[in-house]
């Protein structure tokens, strides 16, 4: 099951101190990056 949206709203959130952030649909999951950097995988 993929990561709902809602979900991934409230992770963006929490981490929104961090500067260049971003995340990717990858796999059913999400993966997040700071500055182009991968240090995350959300997944369901």
């Amino acid at each position: 099951m993929p990561v709902s949206s809602d979900y991934l709203a409230y992770v963006l959130e929490q981490l929104a101190g961090l500067a260049g952030l971003s995340a990717r649909r990858m796999f059913g999951g999400v993966g997040l990056y700071c500055d182009e950097l991968f240090f995350a995988l959300l997944d369901n």
